[in-house]
C-alpha cells in the first residue's frame, strides 16, 4: 500500500509541477460525496485534501459538502479543506457555502466555492426543487486576470427529473445574466454536478443557448474526441460534472483534464465522482470553421492535453502549402521534426508520436508558409 501511495503521490507531484508552470486561473469542480455512511469519509477527506494541495487550484466549486447536523464548523468538510490549504500554503482562502438539505438523515449538505483570491460579492439562488431543494451559489472574485463571476450548482439527480433540470438550468442562465448586468467581469464560469450527460436537453440548452448567448463545455472544447467521464469513479461511464465558460468571456482555455481519478488503496476512491480541472488564460478562444475553403492558415487546437504517446494537431489552410511541425523541450532543444509537403487547402489533422521522449512540457511550432504558431503541451507516460 505504501509503495502504491508513493507512486500516486509522485505522479501527482509531477502533474502539479507541470500545471503550476502554466500561467492562468486553475479551477476545479468536485463532488465530495459528503460523509456517506460506510465509506470511511474521514480517510476519503484526507485524500481529497492531499489531492487539492497537490493540484493547488485557485478556485474550487464543491458539491455534497457535509457536516454533522447541528455540528460545529470543525465538522464541516469544506472548512477542514480550507484549514489544510491555509496551513500548507500560508495564505488566506475564502469559503462561501449554502445549505441545501439533510443527507442520509444525519448530515447538513451544502454546495460552496473556495477561492484563494478575494471575494468582492456573494449570493445564491433557490432553484426549482426536485426530491431535495437545490441552489446555485455565486462569487464575484478579484483574480490576477480580472474580476470573474463564478458559479457552482448541483442539479436534481433523479433519472426522470429532466424537465426539472431544464427549469433549473434556465433559472441559472437568468441568474448569471442578472449578476453580469450588475457585476461585469472578464468571464462567467459555471461549475457543478449537473446530473445529466452532454447529449441531454439541459446541457444542450447551455451549450447551444439562445440569442447568441451560450456556454462552452471546457473539457469538450480542449479535448474534442474524448468523453471526460466522471462517474462512477471506479469505472466511469458517464459525464455529469462540468466546468462551463460563457461565450462573452475575455479569457481563453489552456488545459482541461479529469483529476482525482486514482484509488487511494487500490480499490477505494476519495469520492464516487472524479474531478475536473480547467486552466483559463488570456488567450482568445479560437473556434473551428465549418467552411470547406478556409480564408487563412488557422490553428484549430491540439488534444488531448496532457496526452500519452500521441498528440493530435488540427489546422486549416487557405491554399496549398508546405507545413512544418517542430517540437522543442523546455531547454529549447529541438527533439522532433515533421515535414509535410504540398498540403492541400482545407482542414488537416496530424498525429505526433512522442514515443521515446521523456514525460514533460514541450513546445510545438506549426508553420505554414510564412505563418507560425507556437503551442505548449504536456506529455505524461
Amino acid at each position: 500500500m505504501k509503495i502504491q501511495l508513493k507512486i500516486v503521490f509522485f505522479t501527482l507531484l509531477f502533474l502539479v509541477n507541470v500545471l503550476n508552470a502554466q500561467a492562468g486561473i486553475k479551477v476545479i469542480s468536485y463532488n465530495m460525496m459528503g460523509m456517506k455512511p460506510d465509506t470511511d469519509w474521514e480517510t476519503r477527506l484526507e485524500y481529497i485534501i492531499q489531492h487539492m494541495i497537490d493540484l493547488n487550484p485557485d478556485i474550487i466549486g464543491l458539491q455534497e459538502i457535509n457536516q454533522t447536523a447541528g455540528g460545529n464548523a470543525g465538522d464541516n468538510m469544506a472548512q477542514t479543506l480550507i484549514d489544510s490549504l491555509e496551513a500548507f500554503f500560508g495564505i488566506d482562502y475564502y469559503l462561501y457555502e449554502q445549505n441545501t438539505h439533510t443527507s442520509w438523515s444525519q448530515f447538513d449538505e451544502s454546495i460552496g466555492i473556495i477561492s484563494k483570491y478575494p471575494v468582492i460579492a456573494l449570493n445564491y439562488l433557490d432553484l426549482t426543487p426536485g426530491v431535495f431543494p437545490r441552489k446555485v451559489v455565486w462569487n464575484y472574485i478579484n483574480t490576477p486576470l480580472g474580476t470573474i463571476n463564478f458559479f457552482t450548482t448541483h442539479l436534481s439527480y433523479m433519472e426522470n427529473h429532466n424537465s426539472i433540470r431544464m427549469q433549473q438550468v434556465q433559472e441559472i442562465v437568468d441568474f448569471v445574466e442578472a449578476k453580469e448586468s450588475l457585476w461585469p467581469g472578464v468571464a462567467s464560469i459555471l461549475t457543478g454536478d449537473f446530473n445529466c450527460t452532454p447529449e441531454s436537453d439541459p446541457i444542450s440548452l447551455l451549450v447551444n443557448g439562445v440569442e447568441g448567448s451560450f456556454y462552452y463545455s471546457t473539457y469538450q472544447y480542449v479535448n474534442p474526441p474524448l468523453n471526460g467521464f466522471t462517474v462512477p469513479a471506479e469505472s466511469p461511464s458517464r459525464k455529469i460534472d462540468y466546468i462551463f465558460l460563457k461565450n462573452n468571456s475575455e479569457l481563453g482555455l489552456d488545459t482541461s483534464i479529469v483529476v482525482i481519478d486514482e484509488p487511494y488503496d487500490g480499490d477505494h476512491y476519495p469520492s464516487d465522482h472524479r474531478g475536473l480541472l480547467t486552466i483559463f488564460d488570456q488567450s482568445p478562444l479560437v473556434i473551428g470553421s465549418n467552411e470547406t475553403a478556409p480564408s487563412q492558415f488557422h490553428f484549430m487546437g491540439h488534444y488531448p492535453n496532457p496526452f500519452n504517446s500521441v498528440l493530435n494537431i488540427e489546422y486549416s489552410l487557405e491554399t496549398q502549402k508546405d507545413v512544418s511541425i517542430y517540437v522543442y523541450n523546455i531547454l529549447g532543444e529541438r527533439v522532433k521534426t515533421d515535414l509535410y509537403n504540398d498540403m492541400k487547402s482545407g482542414f488537416h489533422r496530424q498525429n505526433l508520436d512522442f514515443t521515446g521522449l521523456s514525460s514533460g512540457v514541450y513546445y510545438i511550432t506549426i508553420g505554414a508558409g510564412s505563418e507560425f504558431i507556437k503551442e505548449k503541451c504536456v506529455y505524461l507516460k
